[in-house]
């Protein structure tokens, strides 16, 4: 056992954590504890429940994440970010938080985190449903086949933009047999060599050098946008919804939608499709819902509020079926 979960175990609160978790009772307040204590308690708790964390901020839910990592020795704990949504024309859009959310949603959907900790923000904004997600992640095996006319075409309805060659993430390119995909949560591009339809090879390459790296048997390529939807579905929806609309500035409404529907009927993405989260989502989902029935929710005090109650105190009520 880690020497930092064994020494939290042998404090005398810590037993009474323990049982309130195993009866299911909550809520359960431990107060007085220090942020480093924060972050023990956080890695020994995970051992036997998945554990979301909520912080005021992302730079709060980050240093946490990192210091349970440090204690861990190795990644246990994720940070889920918070992300502004683009409403209005751009051009140019940074996606990098995006990519570092859909990074952690999918090892939540694979069950390969222990810690999820997110800002107050976060943890209330939109995400895929894990239907839509699972639907749109699809994994690439040493000897499987796929057709390379397909497979560019599932990408591009994921989200991603072929390219001569790859320089980020959500990129791919098709150069004969060969296949270069960069998956938002992988930490370098993969390279995809067929012979014919079927997968010969699969290694991560450095994209500035070209040369590969490190050979794998598989891998998992999930989306690489939050909103994923077929452009023209998003039209009719869109057109449906303008048609509708009753409100006293429904013209206005009109003619600006009209523009985006025209992209749309072309096949194009557009950049400020996050005024469209609704309707193409629309049933809310969070990452509060997709941890819902596995977690022990954990609410971070900041360190400079007024802590209520002695150092190292634990409130408890009795359990809901008491």
């Amino acid at each position: 056992m880690n020497i930092f979960q064994q020494s939290f175990r042998e404090l005398s609160g810590y037993g009474d954590v323990e049982r309130c978790l195993r009866d299911s009772v909550s809520p359960v307040c431990v107060t007085g504890l220090a942020q480093i204590h924060k972050a023990q308690l956080l890695l020994t708790v995970s051992e036997q429940h998945t554990a979301l964390v909520i912080t005021d901020d992302d730079n709060t839910a980050r240093r946490l994440a990192e210091d349970i990592n440090e204690m861990a020795s190795e990644e246990i704990a994720v940070c889920f970010p918070s992300r502004e949504y683009t409403i209005h024309s751009a051009e140019g859009v940074s996606h990098e938080y995006e990519h570092a959310r859909l990074g952690v949603l999918s090892k939540i959907l694979e069950g390969r985190c222990r810690i999820v900790a997110a800002g107050a923000e976060a943890v209330m904004q939109y995400v895929p449903p894990s239907e839509a997600l699972r639907e749109n992640s699809f994994v690439i095996k040493k000897g499987s086949e796929f057709d390379t006319s397909d497979l560019a075409k599932r990408l591009v309805r994921c989200g991603y933009t072929k390219c001569e060659s790859i320089e980020g993430p959500s990129q791919f390119s098709i150069r004969g047999s060969i296949v270069d995909i960069y998956s938002p949560q992988a930490p370098a591009p993969y390279r995809i060599e067929f012979w014919g339809d079927e997968v010969d090879s699969i290694n991560y390459f450095d994209p500035e050098s070209q040369r590969r790296t490190d050979s794998v048997e598989e891998v998992m390529i999930i989306p690489s946008r939050e909103l994923i939807y077929e452009p023209s579905a998003l039209a009719d929806l869109i057109e449906k919804t303008a048609g509708q609309s009753r409100a006293a500035n429904a013209g206005k409404f009109r003619e600006k939608a009209a523009a985006d529907i025209e992209k749309l009927r072309q096949g194009i993405f557009i950049e400020n499709s996050d005024k469209y989260i609704n309707l193409i989502f629309p049933e809310y989902s969070s990452v509060f819902r997709l941890l819902q029935r596995r977690r022990v929710l954990q609410r971070i005090q900041p360190d400079n509020e007024p802590c209520k109650g002695n150092r190292g105190t634990v409130h408890r009520r009795r359990p809901h079926n008491a």
